[in-house]
């Protein structure tokens, strides 16, 4: 069963390019994703080490 958090349900995961853009360097340390917010029209940045991204 695929269970989705809500919250993050227009997230997507950052290209590994992205990744290594943020961090420096490769994709070692806490997931990073980002959530489409069609209100403001902006992305909101989640970092955290078990992210439920898609």
């Amino acid at each position: 069963m695929n269970k989705t958090n809500l919250v993050l349900k227009n997230a997507r995961k950052l290209e590994r390019d992205q990744q290594k853009t943020i961090i420096g360097g490769e994709f070692t340390g806490p997931r990073k994703c980002c959530e489409w917010d069609d209100v403001t029209g902006s992305c909101f940045l989640w970092v955290c080490n078990r992210c439920g991204c898609p």
